[in-house]
């Protein structure tokens, strides 16, 4: 269930393609899906969050992190660090790993998510 609370500064800069929308529709969670189907792209937390287009960011995240082809890119922070979706490869689309890459560092932290 998505907690829109987040989401309450949210400043749409433009909509989502439906055609992006179903070719990420079972490799994302349903939340993610959500925000871009209600918001689109945009920003929110005052502006320190992105909602991006993953395929503007693919390649960046495949050239710069292990496991980049096999994430992929859903927001960046106002630092330039990109926020990805990684699927556990089970059924559920919904069970997987939020991971940040840091730009600057090329570091990653990885965290058990039950959703986005």
């Amino acid at each position: 269930m998505l907690d829109e609370g987040a989401l309450k500064d949210f400043v749409k800069v433009c909509d989502v393609d439906e055609e992006l929308i179903q070719e990420y529709r079972e490799q994302l969670p349903e939340e993610m899906i959500t925000v871009w189907e209600k918001y689109g792209f945009g920003t929110f937390m005052d502006g320190y969050l992105k909602v991006i287009n993953p395929n503007d960011y693919k390649q960046l995240l495949e050239d710069s992190y292990f496991l980049g082809n096999v994430s992929i890119p859903i927001i960046v922070t106002a630092f330039g660090d990109v926020i990805a979706w990684r699927s556990k490869g089970t059924a559920n689309v919904s069970e997987g790993y939020v991971d940040i890459v840091f730009c600057e560092h090329i570091a990653v932290i990885t965290a058990l998510a039950g959703g986005i």
